[in-house]
């Protein structure tokens, strides 16, 4: 995956997506501020996200993330790679298995790959299964997996994709 603030992303259709087909987004680092803006529009306030000291007490032994911002941290690295966008529809589902907790400082990167792709689910779209790995890197070699994802989505045909402007 790559930044999208800096090269505009071709608008993908259902066709462009192929099952085996994967991306890697870069590496973010989680901030204090991040964590604290999340748990502002979340409303999500637990302390053990926020509070230092309080979080030193529990099991984890100090602040976590949310686990709800990393998978969102996922669905932003797939925007920015034009991966979802105007050309989705809708989605259908998603299911979350939080597996590690994510602390301040850590460094996040997501693996998006295609799980399955059915052209029949509609005259206009079609449906994609993504299975969605969310990691911290810890070295190049051995990464931790913290979070597993599924997204089932509507993608739209190529035919039909809606004709988008530059914001």
């Amino acid at each position: 995956m790559h930044n999208s603030e800096t090269t505009p992303q071709p608008q993908l259709a259902f066709e462009d997506f192929k099952v085996g087909q994967a991306f890697r987004s870069p590496c973010k680092t989680l901030t204090m501020e991040l964590i604290r803006r999340y748990a502002d529009v979340s409303g999500d306030k637990n302390p053990i996200h926020l509070d230092p000291e309080f979080a030193k007490k529990t099991p984890f032994r100090g602040t976590i993330a949310h686990g709800t911002l990393l998978a969102a941290m996922a669905s932003g690295f797939a925007y920015e790679e034009g991966l979802l966008g105007p050309n989705i529809l809708a989605l259908e589902s998603s299911s979350e298995k939080f597996l590690q907790p994510a602390r301040p400082h850590d460094r996040i990167f997501a693996e998006v790959t295609i799980a399955s792709a059915d052209p029949s689910a509609g005259k206009r779209y079609g449906r994609v299964v993504w299975d969605t790995l969310v990691y911290k890197e810890v070295d190049s070699q051995s990464p931790v997996l913290l979070v597993k994802i599924e997204w089932t989505t509507l993608m739209f045909k190529q035919a039909f994709l809606p004709k988008t402007r530059t914001l």
